[in-house]
């Protein structure tokens, strides 16, 4: 099995929750009090995705950037 780098799997681990706050969100949705599901779901989004820019800064992929 191949070694995944741990910011793989906090940045998968992020972003899935995110979606499924983002889902829960949509269908608990009941009018504008119900923000918070969708301000926690961008907070794990931009999480998952400052994760995986740092994570390819400090350890660039082999190859050519695409």
């Amino acid at each position: 099995m191949a070694h995944v780098h741990w910011s793989t799997i906090v940045g998968a681990v992020l972003f899935w929750a995110s979606m499924i706050l983002l889902i829960v969100g949509i269908y608990q949705y009941d009018g504008p009090g119900d923000w918070p599901w969708f301000a926690v779901a961008a907070v794990l989004l931009a999480g998952a995705y400052g994760v995986r820019a740092w994570a390819r800064r400090r350890f660039p992929p082999d190859g050519p950037p695409v």
